[in-house]
């Protein structure tokens, strides 16, 4: 049978980012979620390699649009841009270290000196050096994924470092202003490609949603972290729609020792929200998981569960999300319905009495909210799935308590 197509629902993740200021925090979200079936999970600097491969995939466009040699370079550059060397007996002004050894050796006989007569603070060049810096660090993170992409565009931006080392005497570049890029914008080729690199770089700094989007959705082994993340948006989204008033504790960060969010109903009834939670037990004081007294005799490393995501209200009640981002319907029903039972028996020995474990997947896939009543009354369990679109119809059952 043909495999279906799926796609991380955007709307649910947008909850979360409309919550943040850059993209650090994703990228550090990221880098704890995990999945029990699968044996990797991201360190922080893997995310950030990824995303700068598709980054430089999106840049190079315009990077094969800049001149390959310096002399193609100096004829665009502004006459306030060029620089005036002088070969002097003795260190004084601004040496260029580098092509004094290159040219006298070391210790040197003589010294490569730049005058300061003219105005060497013009946009051109200090763009080009924070972005000849960027892109150093780019394709070093890029180069261990995709060489061959590096070595596409590498006579570009080794010319374009060359260009900044010739002509610029500063070492430091803060990031481009908006002022600034659309100076070059609007200066022709090769400027305008220029700023295109420039904002695709700035943009994956501050942009949340282009960095989920844009960058790391393209790369299929990101898309499962990312639902995972949409997920908890739909849920806290849903809360927000029945009147919680929702506190965030802390900046979101995966495997801490206490709630992720505080969320209070109207009544003034409190629960948290958890997100790749494995110390809930000891954060309640609740008694030893049944689960790490069922396997304590096999010899393995981990023995905590984690919960994708769970809505407590302790000694009371719970809802657990088990999130499986899947292209096999069987999987996920399967693997999905085994791992949310286990969760809600653990669950009830002593954290919550009425558990309610729902497994999440792709609308693609699940195609409606289902229930398993059949155990509700006598052990407070409901078992179900839903897709991530729907999951404010399962808050909503929570709280209402109503079963057909």
């Amino acid at each position: 049978m043909e495999q279906k197509s799926i796609e991380v629902p955007r709307a649910g993740l947008a909850e979360l980012t409309r919550s943040w200021s850059g993209t650090g925090h994703l990228i550090d979200l990221l880098s704890h979620v995990q999945d029990d079936s699968y044996s990797i999970q991201w360190k922080r600097q893997d995310i950030v390699r990824r995303s700068n491969r598709v980054l430089l995939e999106k840049m190079e466009p315009f990077i094969l649009n800049w001149p390959s040699t310096l002399r193609q370079w100096e004829a665009f550059l502004p006459a306030t841009a060029l620089s005036e060397s002088q070969i002097s007996d003795r260190p004084r002004g601004t040496v260029n270290w580098l092509h004094t050894y290159r040219k006298f050796g070391w210790p040197p006989s003589h010294y490569m000196t730049k005058t300061r007569n003219r105005d060497f603070g013009g946009v051109a060049i200090t763009v080009m050096g924070w972005l000849s810096k960027q892109l150093k660090d780019i394709e070093r993170d890029v180069r261990e994924l995709s060489s061959v992409l590096v070595d596409r565009v590498a006579d570009q931006t080794r010319v374009l470092s060359q260009v900044v080392e010739e002509h610029s005497l500063h070492s430091e570049f803060a990031v481009p202003d908006n002022f600034e890029i659309r100076a070059l914008t609007s200066a022709g080729m090769p400027w305008s490609s220029i700023s295109r690199a420039v904002e695709l770089i700035v943009r994956s700094t501050r942009d949340p949603e282009f960095l989920a989007y844009e960058l790391l959705e393209p790369d299929p082994k990101m898309e499962h972290d990312l639902f995972h993340l949409a997920v908890l948006g739909y849920l806290i989204a849903s809360l927000r729609d029945h009147n919680f008033e929702i506190v965030w504790k802390s900046i979101l960060k995966g495997s801490q020792r206490y709630p992720h969010i505080q969320a209070i109903q109207m009544d003034g009834t409190e629960w948290d929200v958890w997100f790749e939670a494995r110390s809930v037990r000891d954060h309640y004081e609740a008694s030893p998981s049944a689960y790490q007294s069922a396997v304590k005799g096999i010899d393995y490393q981990e023995k905590s569960l984690s919960y994708d995501i769970l809505l407590i209200s302790p000694e009371r009640r719970a809802l657990i999300l088990e999130c499986k981002w899947r292209v096999d319907p069987q999987s996920v029903g399967r693997e999905g319905f085994h791992q949310a039972s286990s969760y809600a028996l653990d669950v009830k020995n002593d954290l919550a009495e009425e558990v309610w474990a729902f497994v999440v997947g792709p609308e693609e896939l699940v195609s409606s909210v289902s229930v398993a009543s059949e155990n509700y009354l006598a052990l407070s369990v409901m078992l179900g799935s839903t897709p991530a679109t729907r999951i404010s119809d399962v808050v909503t059952l929570f709280l209402s308590e109503e079963i057909s």
